[in-house]
């Protein structure tokens, strides 16, 4: 779930954590035209929708075979069904995070998968997150050669420019988590990277939120973005035997 930190030192800090519980139902979901999940934006410390009510993020994360993707390009769609969708929506789930991996947006598999998800999850009010889960140049989670590589960096701004172009109008994504666990040599590296991610998304989408995680898991090295709709995640994975 994603629930709202309030501390004096980072009054915007909104922690990403991603369980299974129940909706209460007097929470809306949906928009006023009743077909698709309205906007989410940031209010101080508070995800909120169009209708300025707080809203709570509850779902789970989908790995979508990120890690086969290599060997298989069609594990990403043999992931989950709709009807795992509807299982999903009928406990409560009101969001799921997909993990995607770069190389899907060297063709249109990546747009494929999105629109699939898309398709499945708006009718039934799930907010879909965005989440770079692989970024190039590698191919697996916290590869480090990105922060030795100017054009990989250009690539991943491309991607999610071309991402945010495509999607900018789709109220059922509630964002997009620019990069999973990054892991650099140096905390700036990462925050410099994720400035230049976020003014690139901005160029073609204002709407959407955009999730950003620290440099470190242990949450070193904070930087604040200057963008008025970021939500600032961590993953915490105590006990690991229950997260994993």
């Amino acid at each position: 779930m994603i629930n709202a930190f309030t501390g004096e030192e980072f009054p915007l800090l909104l922690q990403l954590l991603l369980i299974l519980c129940v909706i209460p139902q007097s929470e809306q979901i949906f928009s006023d035209d009743g077909n698709s999940p309205g906007w989410l934006t940031v209010n101080k410390s508070i995800i909120q929708n169009d209708q300025g009510e707080a809203v709570l993020l509850r779902g789970m994360n989908m790995d979508l075979y990120y890690h086969r993707y290599d060997n298989n390009h069609d594990a990403p769609f043999d992931y989950a069904l709709e009807e795992d969708i509807e299982y999903l929506a009928g406990i409560g789930c009101n969001s799921l995070r997909l993990s995607l991996n770069w190389k899907m947006f060297q063709t249109d598999a990546g747009f494929q998968l999105v629109d699939r998800y898309l398709s499945w999850c708006e009718p039934r009010g799930i907010y879909i997150i965005l989440d770079m889960h692989v970024a190039p140049p590698g191919d697996r989670i916290s590869n480090r050669g990105i922060w030795d590589s100017t054009d990989a960096q250009e690539q991943l701004i491309q991607i999610w420019q071309n991402i945010a172009s495509r999607y900018s109008n789709r109220s059922c994504i509630a964002g997009y988590d620019l990069y999973n666990e990054p892991s650099p040599f140096a905390p700036q590296q990462w925050w410099d990277l994720a400035r230049r991610l976020v003014e690139s998304i901005r160029d073609v989408d204002e709407n959407h939120m955009i999730f950003v995680q620290s440099s470190s898991w242990d949450g070193t090295g904070f930087r604040i973005i200057d963008d008025p709709s970021v939500v600032y995640s961590f993953h915490y994975y105590q006990p690991f035997v229950v997260s994993h």
